[in-house]
């Protein structure tokens, strides 16, 4: 019987010359550690796309049915891709909903 992985995670911020942070990093667990999601979020001139990507990125690429199939990573990689296109798609449906208001 092996034992399970042990991973001791830190971040660290620096605003460089801006004025204020606009990264966000995230790490998120799934089930008994099934899976480990780490990440950096860019703000890219503000922080509100990090924070959308940091909400919606995530539960974008958990939902990809290929991506609990270990046995076919090429599948894993396909779920990621499109857990990415649906939280792109996700932003730019929010963006023209929010300039049509």
């Amino acid at each position: 019987m092996s034992s399970p992985l042990k991973l001791i995670v830190s971040a660290d911020s620096n605003r460089g010359g801006q004025r204020y942070m606009e990264d966000i990093t995230e790490v998120s667990t799934e089930g008994d550690g099934d899976a480990i999601f780490l990440a950096v979020f860019d703000g890219h001139g503000g922080p509100q796309a990090a924070r959308f990507a940091r909400r919606c990125l995530w539960p974008s690429i958990r939902a990809q049915p290929g991506l609990w199939g270990a046995a076919d990573p090429a599948g894993v990689c396909h779920a990621i891709r499109d857990g990415f296109l649906a939280c792109q798609r996700a932003m730019w449906e929010e963006l023209a909903e929010s300039e049509e208001t």
